[in-house]
């Protein structure tokens, strides 16, 4: 009979538990940074000791769907390269989930171009070209916005056969991304330009939804925390996708970096904040004039 008892009460609290737990809903994890995003929001989550359940959405939802669901609820958090129109929508967790990383980008040209392309020597150089960007995505602003000519696409899985038919000169992605789209398309006639990198503050943030603001800030102290304490560093050093990108970069010899600003950061980003950003190349920044 007593254990009995304590089944029931052990069950009731567990039930009790279940109830208070919040649920926090995500889109579908598809690509290697939701996998990355994901795991690093659990090692938050885990750290604060808060009574969170994550839930999977059913299925993919597009960047531009998924911002209004995150607006009306139907979602609570995402993880993007932040807008200021995002960031006055939802609630911006300001610390760059991989401390700026992907904003180290390389060029993907045609292979019958890669000279003419090495030879570049600033954003000038690149403003005579046209390049291919996925539409309304946050890259498409920031690169329209600096005066680049733009191909846009509706689908970003369009563009390297865009490229390959000239629709446009040239694509920028993270080396990593780059390297894996050229080795699911080997039958393309597309390389990476070896020597030259682009380079812009782009942070990816956590974004929230605003019925969510407790747990916003929750998530903010943790990761916060896990900042000052290493464990952000730690992480995004062993990750699989991160660690990736990290060496591509650092093993990769690069004569030319050049930058290019990014209008559309808020005035709250924290560039006053070292410990939130990485130099993963190492190079001295060319001007973006």
């Amino acid at each position: 009979m007593k254990n009995w008892n304590k089944f029931i009460i052990l069950t009731l609290c567990l039930m009790t538990s279940e109830s208070y737990a919040q649920t926090i809903k995500h889109n579908q994890l598809t690509a290697e940074l939701d996998k990355y995003a994901y795991g690093l929001l659990q090692a938050v989550i885990a750290k604060s000791h808060s009574a969170v359940q994550l839930e999977e959405n059913r299925y993919q939802i597009p960047t531009t769907r998924a911002t209004y669901m995150l607006k009306t609820g139907e979602i609570n958090i995402s993880w993007q390269s932040t807008q200021m129109q995002l960031e006055q929508d939802l609630i911006p967790i300001r610390i760059p989930i991989l401390k700026g990383l992907t904003g180290y980008q390389v060029l993907v040209v045609k292979k019958q171009r890669l000279i003419e392309f090495s030879n570049l020597r600033n954003k000038a150089d690149l403003l005579n070209l046209k390049m291919g960007v996925e539409r309304n995505s946050a890259d498409s602003m920031t690169f329209k916005e600096n005066g680049f000519q733009l191909v846009e696409a509706s689908k970003k899985q369009g563009l390297p056969f865009m490229l390959e038919a000239q629709r446009f000169d040239f694509l920028l992605l993270p080396l990593n991304q780059a390297k894996n789209m050229l080795a699911m398309h080997p039958e393309l006639d597309l390389t990476i330009v070896p020597n030259l990198m682009l380079s812009y503050t782009r942070p990816i943030y956590f974004f929230v939804s605003p019925d969510k603001s407790e747990f916003a800030k929750s998530l903010e102290e943790g990761l916060e925390e896990m900042v000052i304490n290493g464990e952000l560093d730690n992480y995004l050093a062993t990750h699989t996708y991160s660690e990736a990108l990290l060496n591509s970069i650092q093993q990769r010899h690069i004569d030319k970096v050049i930058t290019v600003d990014n209008p559309q950061l808020s005035s709250l980003t924290p560039l006053n904040r070292p410990e939130f950003w990485t130099n993963p190349s190492g190079q001295t920044l060319l001007s973006a004039l």
